[in-house]
């Protein structure tokens, strides 16, 4: 083949592909690569701006509420302390009071009580100025004696108050209980007085009780000038507040302002805001509140975003405002930050997380870009080596391409013919028949065409004796003499294992066809030498004729596989032609086939049962069954013939279980368990034997029946041994451990028996009838029986004699045996329904098990 004939030739622009498309890739790769590094890191910049925004923003609010806690903590704490210092000014007062009375009553005990109530008037009146609204007062509480009345008790006053009323006899006589006492009470006032508003009816004092004089020493304060004092108080600490600790995250410091209900700003951390008046908080959508309105909302605990709007006209910067409620005088700590600082700090923070994201995609674009570089120099030589590679492997597939060539003639005849004798095989055989069916319809004179199956006996006895390498050989010979048998139009196949076809065509008659067979049997007379080893076998045929047998290939095929079969059931080496009694045959066996499969639902299989009688006492001690089969259209169907079916068919499982079953079941009604319950024998197939899950299936059915298992025998052939031996011995160990006893049927028959009864769990042998038959005329069958009848009694297992049907055969058996044994046959009786055999137990005394 030249170049330019070549398929690959005109290819060169593959180098090109090859070396080029590596690079093309990898670099789309990289760019597709890279587009989508820079946008993910575009989008988590976006994803990581939006969070540190929020993150932020939630982190300021909190150090503002944190910061409005701890001054409305300290404001609450400045305030208690505040009311609780006013209150103890007030208890020091009396204190000193009451000790100046002690001290006057015990150093002038001589006085009167008029005169120790001008020293303490005057003593009281030049301790110095009272606060505007306070006042001292002495009450008598003696009812007889000094002081009684009103008009007799000391008031200390300031010179511009007037007190409204006088303390309440409550609060007197609690104070006269006590000893001493704080009081409260709401009074009207007596006196027109600016200072007469609702806050400032409250009164608050302390007393304390004079004992020996009866009086009640006390101090009283208006509430709402003590409030007072604590208010300026507490503003004066909020305006001293240490604002410069109080810094948001930019270091700049929150704006804290504490603003009264009306909107007065009563103190800020910037002085210049105090006093002002703030009116109206306008929020970024243009929307106004006034402080009013957020003051009587009560919306306190919540942010706000907006510039605080003052009646002057003057504007706070726009900022994140907290508002929140401040004691009970209407007060609010607002307390914020400036927006704008906040931003110009996220914009400072966001533009570092962007700087570092930034270097980081630059680092993995520089790193993408070498690694492709990288990518692309390597995919650039290797290209260049697969180019190179290309072309060397161009010329050996030329090569190839020539083997392939030359080679296909070669797998084209593989395909059409037997892999070790090259025979043609079955497709081309079938062709083969096929075109010399037209060419002789097509002919004037007709002529016959025969189909020969031909099957070598024994001959997987061969490849296990000798091998299979000896088997092959053998195949290989018999093709060679084979292909010396062919005409013209003549042809031989091997269809796999020993199976060859033949075709001859082109037959003036059937004698000729015969003749042909013939000659095929005699390849087989010459024995084989095989490796130094001569081997004589012989072989089975079947064959059909065309046209008297059909005029298709494939029918003329099947027919002479069907005859084969017949041939190899007769004997070895037989020679069996299809025609209309082996046509009956299939039929009838297609229509034992087409019966057998409702047989089983139609209840048409029923069982007869055979006795096991004592040679020396003619008891019955055991029944063997034995199924047959009525069918309304076939009539009386012969064991041995729809056996075969069903094993053929896949039926044998389920029929041998039925046949069990039902064996069990009838056997225990005509003889309950008991010591000297009847036996049952029932024949197990080989097939049915090696089924997967028999044993189990078997001690299944005795168990649910209800039957002794030791009284159930399982007979079985040896056509199990040949089979598979050891898969067999295994099953009839674990039979025997269930407790089931086994038996040996048709003993003596095969070549190999005797060699199973020391490997195998065997309980007892029947002698096969072909024995029995030849006993009285056969020296050599009698010493047989004799000597089975000692091994027997000596390997303590029990022997069965069938098919006994005189009275010579049965005095033979009793004389050869001192112990007797077990026989069965027409002598006795025939195998016996149900009914016949109630009315043989009813009637005859040797149905009676018990020994004599």
């Amino acid at each position: 083949m030249n170049r330019a004939s070549s398929p690959l030739g005109n290819e060169r622009h593959l180098l090109w592909i090859i070396q080029l498309a590596p690079i093309f890739v990898v670099g789309c790769l990289a760019l597709v690569l890279n587009g989508y590094l820079y946008e993910a890191d575009r989008q988590r910049l976006a994803e990581s701006s939006s969070t540190l925004y929020h993150e932020m923003m939630l982190s300021e609010k909190l150090l503002t509420q944190q910061h409005v806690a701890l001054i409305h903590k300290e404001f609450d704490r400045q305030k208690a302390y505040l009311m609780q210092h006013l209150q103890y000014q007030v208890r020091q007062r009396v204190y000193d009071a009451y000790e100046l009375i002690r001290h006057l009553y015990s150093q002038n005990n001589a006085l009167s009580p008029e005169e120790i109530k001008l020293a303490v008037t005057q003593a009281l009146q030049s301790q110095g100025e009272l606060p505007r609204s306070s006042y001292f007062f002495i009450q008598s509480r003696h009812q007889s004696g000094m002081l009684r009345t009103q008009s007799d008790n000391i008031q200390v006053l300031p010179a511009s108050f007037h007190p409204d009323t006088s303390v309440s006899e409550d609060f007197l006589r609690q104070i006269e209980r006590q000893g001493e006492s704080f009081f409260r009470w709401d009074v009207q006032s007596r006196f027109p007085s600016s200072l007469s508003k609702s806050s400032q009816r409250e009164k608050m004092g302390f007393g304390k009780y004079f004992s020996p004089l009866g009086w009640v020493v006390g101090a009283v304060e208006n509430v709402a000038d003590m409030e007072h004092n604590v208010q300026q108080s507490l503003l004066k600490w909020i305006n001293q507040y240490p604002y410069e600790h109080v810094r948001h995250q930019n270091g700049g410091a929150y704006m804290i302002s504490v603003i009264d209900q009306y909107g007065r700003v009563l103190a800020d951390n910037e002085s210049a805001y105090i006093g002002k008046q703030l009116q109206d908080i306008l929020l970024p959508e243009g929307q106004t509140n006034t402080w009013q309105s957020l003051a009587l909302s009560h919306l306190p605990n919540r942010f706000v975003r907006g510039q605080m709007k003052f009646s002057d006209g003057s504007f706070g910067a726009e900022s994140m405002l907290y508002i929140e409620s401040l004691g009970d005088w209407g007060w609010h700590v607002v307390a914020g930050f400036p927006m704008t600082r906040f931003d110009d700090y996220f914009q400072q923070k966001f533009a570092q997380i962007k700087q570092k994201s930034d270097q980081a995609l630059w680092n993995i674009v520089i790193f993408s870009v070498l690694f492709s570089g990288i990518v692309l120099l390597l995919s650039f030589y290797i290209g260049r080596l697969i180019a190179g590679r290309f072309q060397r492997y161009q010329d050996k597939i030329r090569q190839h391409i020539e083997h392939v060539e030359d080679s296909r003639d070669e797998m084209h005849f593989m395909a059409m013919h037997d892999v070790l004798t090259s025979l043609p095989n079955r497709m081309m055989f079938l062709k083969g028949v096929k075109k010399e069916i037209f060419r002789l319809r097509a002919q004037l004179h007709m002529k016959h065409l025969v189909i020969v199956f031909v099957d070598l006996d024994e001959f997987k006895k061969i490849n296990d004796t000798y091998g299979h390498a000896v088997g092959d050989q053998l195949l290989m010979t018999v093709a060679d003499r084979f292909r010396h048998l062919l005409g013209e139009y003549d042809l031989v196949s091997r269809f796999g294992g020993d199976e060859f076809v033949f075709c001859f065509s082109a037959l003036s008659h059937k004698a000729d066809a015969e003749h042909r067979v013939s000659r095929i049997q005699r390849v087989f007379d010459e024995p084989f030498e095989l490796n130094g080893t001569q081997l004589q076998t012989t072989c089975s045929i079947g064959a059909s004729l065309y046209p008297d047998d059909g005029i298709l290939a494939e029918e003329l095929l099947n027919k002479a596989d069907v005859v084969l079969y017949q041939a190899k059931k007769k004997q070895r080496g037989s020679v069996v032609f299809y025609n209309q009694e082996v046509h009956a045959h299939l039929q009838h066996f297609l229509a034992i086939e087409a019966q057998l499969q409702h047989a089983l639902r139609k209840h048409e299989m029923f069982i007869c049962y055979q006795p096991l009688v004592h040679v020396k006492t003619w008891n019955v001690l055991g029944l063997e069954a034995l199924v047959r089969w009525d069918n309304d259209i076939l009539g009386r169907v012969k064991p041995e013939e729809f056996i075969h079916i069903a094993e053929d068919t896949g039926l044998f499982y389920t029929l041998g279980n039925y046949i069990f079953e039902r064996a069990c079941r009838e056997v225990l009604t005509l003889s309950p368990n008991g010591l000297y319950a009847l036996s049952l024998n029932v024949n197990v197939s080989a097939k049915q034997l090696l089924t997967p899950g028999f044993v189990d299936d078997i001690v299944a059915i005795i168990a649910h029946v209800g039957i002794d298992i030791s009284r159930i025998h399982i007979e079985i052939t040896e056509t199990v041994f040949i089979r598979e031996f050891q898969q067999a011995k295994e099953v009839l160990f674990s039979l025997k451990r269930a407790g089931i006893r086994i038996s040996l049927d048709d003993f003596g028959k095969g070549y190999s028996s005797l060699s199973y009864l020391s490997q195998l769990p065997i309980d007892e042998v029947k002698i096969d009838k072909s024995f029995i038959d030849k006993m009285l005329c056969s020296e050599e069958s009698c010493a047989l029986i004799k000597t089975i009848l000692a091994v027997g009694q000596s390997a303590s297992f029990s022997v069965v004699a069938e098919g006994v049907e005189t009275h010579a055969q049965l005095l033979a058996l009793t004389n050869q045996t001192a112990t007797g044994c077990l026989v069965q046959g027409y002598y006795f009786d025939k195998p016996m329904s149900v009914e016949m055999i109630q009315q043989r137990m009813r009637s005859s005394k040797r149905w009676d098990c018990h020994p004599h």
